[in-house]
């Protein structure tokens, strides 16, 4: 057999191939790490700037909740005594306390809503509309809106989170409320669909909702509809709280022909 002769040459390559790999390999490691280190600080200023948020939120709404509280007992009492010229403006700055109560909860709901744990249990949906328009009544008749029930006799039972859907059925109530005119009626209704869903829906013939502002209100992270100028934090919440408890909300509006918005959720 022929003898062959080591290549000095083919060690040298082999030894250099095998340093390179080593300082490659080296060098994505410390990229690696770095790129670590830098999702970490990322990740723990976010952190800190969600729970500066928090805190302020918590903080503002504190400030505000008492001074509200106040300003809607006085105007409660100043109204069991007034005379008729002062009975309409009174009751604006009321409603107005209210409201702004209302959206002070709104975004605090909002800001707390990833930290929240959301239950699974029965929920009797005839019983929570008939609660939830008991509880609105008064607010709609100082509006002069009615406010109308149109239940399902099969009494649907769904498998939800209670507190979730009064929130979204009270959001959804009193925006409602806010845009219908004068006279006019506010019609909840709930049913059982063929598919196993149950449905929740609240109807008006209000102003509407602008295209552009549903739009928003569809996006996945709602950048701008929590300012949207029609429904506010309140529809925001809605939108929100829906993702959260695995139900769809579909608000099918028209500009001047009113809204109706509806809830779907699982059935029990």
């Amino acid at each position: 057999f022929p003898v062959v002769t080591p290549n000095p040459l083919n060690g040298i390559v082999t030894r250099a191939l095998s340093l390179l790999a080593i300082f490659v390999t080296a060098t994505l490691i410390r990229y690696a790490r770095r790129v670590q280190e830098a999702l970490t600080v990322a990740t723990e200023r976010a952190e800190a700037a969600e729970r500066a948020k928090s805190d302020v939120l918590n903080a503002l709404s504190e400030e505000m909740r008492n001074p509200l509280q106040s300003m809607i007992a006085v105007s409660e009492i100043m109204l069991a005594s007034c005379g008729p010229e002062q009975k309409s403006p009174l009751m604006q700055a009321q409603q107005s306390s209210k409201r702004l109560m209302a959206s002070v909860a709104n975004l605090l709901d909002l800001a707390n809503l990833d930290e929240r744990h959301f239950a699974s249990e029965p929920v009797d949906v005839n019983g929570m509309i008939v609660q939830a328009a008991e509880d609105n009544r008064r607010i709609a008749a100082a509006r002069q809106i009615s406010v109308e029930l149109d239940l399902s006799e099969s009494k649907p039972t769904a498998t939800t989170d209670s507190w979730a859907v009064r929130r979204i059925l009270d959001n959804l109530i009193s925006n409602a409320v806010r845009f219908s005119p004068a006279g006019g009626t506010v019609e909840l209704a709930a049913g059982s669909k063929r598919d196993g869903a149950v449905e929740l829906q609240v109807r008006d013939a209000g102003t509407g909702i602008p295209p552009e502002v549903l739009r928003r209100l569809d996006a996945p992270t709602l950048p701008d509809s929590v300012l949207a100028p029609t429904g506010g934090t309140g529809l925001a919440l809605c939108r929100r709280l829906a993702f959260s408890i695995g139900a769809e909300l579909v608000l099918d509006s028209q500009v001047g022909n009113g809204t109706t918005a509806t809830l779907r959720l699982r059935s029990s």
